[in-house]
């Protein structure tokens, strides 16, 4: 599942490689400020101390040249840490004995450091231990491209085979309308879903990893997923499961680039259960 991704690649690499350079350029040119703070808590809300908090900071700054720094913290007896760095990339890891890790990836080329949030909560689910791969899990899945996707536009999209429609079909699962606040998401009969939790700057992979058992309660047949106020790119993925009559579906929905903010795809994976087993599963 691509939670951020670049569909212009394939289409004109030569304009992509003039904006990635001026990007770069940008980059290379200022320095970028990441002074934000979290709890750490379990997937009950309880704050989890003493968790391990690792930072790496990467510069790139033609003044300062290339370097890194490696720093080890812990949370504190209410499960917060703070970090406050003015290297141009930061990654910070967090994990605890017992819990699936997650990372964050902080880069000015795929997260807005303006829009990224200077608080909030990063959650921790219980590792356990995973079960075999059913046959839905072992699909190789393509990300949905939804282009020209405006404020108040809707789509139809079908997870399987994979591919979006202007009007609704027999294999047609949802119905996604975009708003200023989120995304209103439809089901159709036999099909109800839920908003899943996505944090800013997280690493895809180990989003799955915490994400591999799905609860099933408070599934419905129409619900939003919130993005914040005044979306940036990679600040406002929105993630959610849903439940059909014969699989589970688990998404992301992120803009594709800053360039273009109404173009949008939707990774996913399937499961003939709630519970998605993948390669890039990681447990602490």
């Amino acid at each position: 599942m691509r939670l951020q991704s670049n569909n212009l690649a394939t289409k004109c690499p030569i304009a992509v490689g003039l904006v990635f350079a001026a990007t770069v350029f940008c980059c290379y040119g200022r320095s970028v400020h990441w002074k934000f703070q979290r709890q750490v808590v379990d997937q009950q809300g309880a704050p989890i101390t003493n968790a391990t908090v690792e930072v790496s900071a990467h510069g790139r700054s033609p003044t300062r040249g290339y370097g890194q720094t490696e720093k080890i913290l812990h949370t504190d007896k209410a499960g917060m840490f703070s970090v406050d760095t003015s290297w141009e990339t930061c990654f910070v890891t967090v994990s605890k004995q017992g819990f699936v890790r997650k990372r964050l990836d902080l880069d000015p080329a795929l997260v807005d450091p303006k829009g990224f949030p200077s608080s909030g909560r990063i959650v921790l689910s219980a590792a356990r231990k995973l079960p075999r791969k059913d046959r839905l899990d072992k699909l190789e899945t393509q990300p949905i491209d939804i282009n020209d996707f405006k404020q108040g536009s809707a789509v139809w999209v079908s997870f399987r085979p994979g591919r979006v429609r202007s009007i609704p079909d027999e294999k047609t699962l949802i119905r996604v309308e975009r708003s200023t606040n989120g995304f209103r998401i439809t089901c159709q009969p036999g099909t109800q879903g839920k908003a899943l939790q996505y944090e800013p700057g997280l690493d895809g992979s180990m989003w799955r990893a915490s994400n591999a058992f799905v609860d099933e309660k408070g599934l419905a047949s129409e619900f939003v997923c919130p993005t914040p106020p005044q979306p940036s790119y990679g600040n406002d993925t929105a993630a959610f499961v849903l439940k059909s009559r014969e699989y589970w579906v688990i998404a992301t929905l992120s803009m594709i680039s800053p360039i273009r903010p109404e173009d949008f795809d939707i990774g996913y994976n399937l499961s003939k259960d709630n519970v998605f087993v993948n390669d890039s599963q990681d447990e602490e």
